[in-house]
């Protein structure tokens, strides 16, 4: 199994035990899967596609990596740019 084919059987799993996690019918669950799925590879297949960490998650790693001296390290660290790194670190916890 190729890793494409891979990625896309972890998909189909995570959206149909989501789905199931709402109490939709396993058949329906699996069919919706199916659906969506389906529409996410038509629209992404030419793309690649990253999802990052939620932002204040990011934010919170960004924190705890700055020593108070190591903007620039941290910035390549998470390939942020220093507005974003200014962004993090005066975020509000």
């Amino acid at each position: 199994m190729n890793d494409d084919s891979d990625i896309y059987s972890q998909i189909l799993r995570e959206i149909q035990q989501s789905v199931l996690y709402f109490g939709i019918d396993a058949d329906i669950s699996r069919d919706m899967a199916g659906a969506i799925t389906e529409k996410l590879r038509k629209l992404l297949s030419k793309h690649t596609v990253y999802f990052p960490e939620k932002p204040a998650d990011r934010n919170a790693q960004i924190r705890e990596a700055f020593n108070g001296c190591n903007r620039e390290e941290v910035c390549e660290q998470f390939g942020i740019s220093k507005a974003t790194f200014y962004r993090a670190i005066s975020e509000r916890v």
